[in-house]
């Protein structure tokens, strides 16, 4: 018999609240927008329609992203069956001072090539998040980062910082659902199929977009970033992700 590879199945959150706003969100803790909603039961519809089965399912602490898992499970009519194993290790980078900022005014303020380093670069940090920060208080008082230890509660974040806390403890010969953000998909990516850190600034993933990897038993990739959904549909959701910081997007 042969055993099935390990697939995962990878999705960034639907459209946030902060997605919409463009706003730096990191760690804050906002819910998806209706159509933010309506992007994660349509990836679950696609899942469905390609026959693809999930055994288990990983994401972060952060709302929107349990709200994206949860409603692909939903569709796949799965969630009272599958156990979702939630990490504080699987949220989005840590933006530091940068939370609650308007990416365009940011553009304004520290110009495109700052905003795009901190945004895109491999190691590179945004400023430390400083108590004078209007999100300060509800990000390190809030009850759900409770378990997150003290010194590894981060202020700001690479997103090599942000990978190398990421990797899952995944068992082989599943196919395992990861509703995650967009900053953690991009490191693993870059780590997976060995993406350099000058190509990785410019790799863009779409909100509420399931893409599939499947691996060896030596955990090398057999198949890479296979978006599962309508080439169109994938081109308007990564044009929509490169407009964040230069024009507001028009549905």
């Amino acid at each position: 018999m042969t055993e099935k590879p390990l697939r995962i199945v990878m999705v960034r959150h639907g459209e946030s609240q902060w997605n919409h706003g463009k706003l730096f969100c990191g760690w804050y803790n906002c819910p998806l927008t209706k159509t933010g909603e309506n992007e994660a039961r349509q990836a679950g519809k696609a899942l469905k329609e390609k026959g693809i089965e999930v055994d288990a399912a990983f994401s972060s602490l952060l709302l929107r992203a349990n709200q994206t898992c949860d409603l692909i499970l939903e569709e796949l009519g799965v969630k009272e069956d599958v156990e979702v194993k939630r990490s504080w290790r699987l949220n989005e980078r840590h933006y530091g001072d940068l939370t609650g900022q308007n990416k365009v005014v940011a553009v304004a303020k520290y110009g495109a090539d700052q905003v795009k380093l901190w945004r895109r670069s491999y190691d590179v940090a945004p400023p430390p998040i400083s108590q004078s920060n209007p999100y300060y208080t509800q990000i390190q008082q809030n009850k759900v980062f409770v378990d997150v230890p003290k010194e590894e509660f981060p202020t700001s974040e690479s997103l090599k910082m942000t990978t190398d806390r990421s990797w899952p403890a995944i068992k082989s010969g599943k196919t395992v659902l990861l509703a995650a953000h967009g900053n953690l998909l991009r490191g693993l990516i870059k780590n997976i199929d060995n993406v350099s850190e000058e190509d990785i600034i410019n790799l863009n993933l779409p909100t509420g977009i399931p893409f599939i990897y499947e691996f060896d038993k030596d955990m090398k990739p057999t198949k890479s970033l296979e978006f599962i959904s309508d080439e169109k549909i994938v081109k308007t959701g990564l044009e929509k992700v490169k407009d964040q910081t230069t024009k507001t997007y028009v549905r």
